[in-house]
Formats: structure tokens, sequence, C-alpha cells
């Protein structure tokens, strides 16, 4: 008959423990601070260790960080204008963070956390830590993390200790453009376009691209007529001399409500703006303007920051304008300024 042998049958027995790492237990674990408000300092040690500022700011130095002790200090600044660098589009979601001793470079990057308030808009843009190097300021690449609805952190990893804050910018897409050409497309905004042809460079250089939409408020006061339409606004930025050896070429959407089939042309103007300049241009008859149903395109030697199309009121309804880079390329066929 068959049987079920007992002994040593494992079967409601706890198993033994596993045996213990011994590198683990060699681990000591990592000390954490949590400062008061009447602290503006504290140590740190290659230990590592995770440190919580009064005002709800967190740091952690890993093991290693650092490869002797030392006194980090730190101060929260209110913003100031000659202190914080913020495009015409950005909006300031922080206080300003100081840590110090500034430009100390640390064996291991350092994390941070930085609370910041929820920003009004988000369509379309993006919350980006910026600090300072040297005598230049940047955006390090973040990441969002929610405790609660009204509760969000801005966490990066920093090499180096200066000053800190968190903006909300337009999202930025940008692209290496090499001497074959490539093609650089806005992610929140698929119909505006930079088409970068095989030789508009001799070396690579970096573009980036920012899409924003403006309030009627700003188009009322930027062309004095409250009916007028606009379509997004195109800033560029690049790296590398300021021209290009071919012309490049442009796609902006037109104006909601506008089609290009049934546009006044003598409605359609092209703008660019570049800083420090006061006021828009209007560069339309130095450029070609290739319409589409949905979009216009146009091409240019050099790219400027600010680049939009906006729409006029006329006999037969709205037209289109547009605000475009600088150093427009001139064509045979394009009439002069």
């Amino acid at each position: 008959a068959p049987f079920v042998r007992l002994q040593g049958n494992p079967l409601g027995e706890a198993s033994p423990d596993a045996p213990s790492s011994p590198v683990a237990a060699l681990i000591p674990e990592m000390p954490r601070l949590f400062l008061t408000s009447d602290l503006d300092s504290f140590p740190v040690t290659p230990r590592g260790c995770s440190v919580t500022l009064a005002c709800g700011i967190r740091l952690q130095f890993p093991a290693g960080a650092t490869a002797t002790p030392i006194t980090i200090r730190y101060r929260l600044l209110l913003p100031e204008p000659g202190l914080v660098p913020l495009g015409p589009h950005d909006a300031l979601l922080s206080h300003v963070l100081e840590l110090q001793p500034h430009g100390v470079a640390f064996q291991q990057d350092v994390g941070l956390w930085l609370l910041f308030t929820p920003p009004r808009a988000r369509r379309c843009r993006e919350v980006v830590v910026r600090t300072r190097n040297d005598n230049s300021w940047g955006d390090l690449e973040t990441y969002l993390e929610e405790e609660a609805p009204q509760r969000l952190w801005a966490h990066c990893q920093v090499p180096h200790f200066s000053w800190f804050l968190v903006v909300s910018r337009p999202v930025s897409n940008a692209c290496l453009v090499p001497p074959e050409g490539t093609l650089l497309c806005s992610s929140g905004h698929p119909g505006v376009k930079v088409i970068f042809p095989p030789g508009a460079t001799e070396e690579p250089r970096r573009v980036s691209m920012q899409v924003v939409r403006m309030a009627g408020r700003e188009l009322q006061a930027l062309l004095g007529e409250p009916e007028a339409a606009v379509s997004p606004l195109l800033c560029l930025s690049q790296s590398g001399p300021p021209s290009f050896l071919r012309p490049v070429t442009v796609q902006l959407p037109l104006p909601s409500g506008i089609t290009g089939l049934s546009l006044d042309r003598s409605r359609l103007h092209l703008l660019y703006w570049a800083p420090p300049a006061a006021t828009w241009d209007d560069i339309t008859a130095q450029v070609v303007l290739e319409l589409t149903h949905l979009y216009a395109r146009f091409q240019v030697l050099a790219l400027v920051h600010h680049q939009e199309l906006c729409g006029r009121p006329g006999s037969e309804g709205l037209g289109a304008a547009a605000a475009a880079p600088c150093e427009p390329h001139r064509s045979a066929a394009a009439p002069g300024p």
C-alpha cells in the first residue's frame, strides 16, 4: 500500500535562515540628519548621509561622494532680478537655494530634491531645475515626484554646488545638426518643423526649439488689433556660427480658423524679434512664403530666438502673419524689403 515517509520531511518546519552576507554586514547604515530652522550648515563625511533641511529640501550624499569630511552651508533666497535668469516665457516655481562651498566637485553626484509650487499652465510645458555653472546658467535633467497633490518635488543629480531654482518653461526639443542635414520637430506642436538640408553646416551644431502659444492680450498689445489671430510662437537657439551655409526651411501652422487656400495674402505678415531689440520687425517682403492648406513655409540663413504667425482682420476675413528668424534667405523671386 502507498505510504508517506514523515522522517526528514521538511513540510511544516521553519527553513533555516540564509547566512547573512559578510559584505552587507560591513556596510554601515547611512546617517540621517534633520536640520532645524536655526541651523544653516551640516557636516558630510565619506560615509555619506541623507539630509532634510528645515524648509523641506532634501539632499542625499552617497558613500564616497567626498574623500574628506566637509561642512556644507546653505541659504534660501528670495528671487532677485539680477540673480534669477528667466526667459520671457519662463515661470519661477521656487525660492533660490544656495549651497556652499561653490564649485566643490564631488566624487559621486549628490541627489537634490526641491519643493516647488505647481504651475498653473502645464500643457506643452516642463518643470526643470536651473543652476549656475561657472558664469553661465543651465537646466539639469529633472524628474518629478509627487508626495501629495500640492506637495511636488523636482529631483536631480548635481556634481557640484552653486545656486538652484525650479522653473516652468516651454517644452524644449533639440538635435545635433550634422553636415548630412536633419529634421527638428516640436513634440508639443507636430506642425512646427525646421528642416536642415545637407551641407547647411560643416561642423555639427546643436539647435534647440521651444514653441509657445501667445495669450490674447499679448497679441493685442503686439499688433494693436483685437481681432488678429496668431500661430504658436517659435523660439530657436543654436551653438556655433550665427548663419548656415545653405538656407534652412521653417514650417509654422497658420493661425486657427485660417486656411492657405482662401487666404488673402496681402494680410499675411512675417515678423521676427531678436533680443535685445524692443520691437518686432516685419520681413514679409524679404522671403518667399510657400502656403499649404494648414502651413506656411519659408527659408532663412540664420536662426534667432522668436518666430511667430499672426493674423490681421481684412476685407475678406482674417489673414495670417508670422514672426520668423533674422537674416532671411533672399530668393531671386523674392521682392526686396
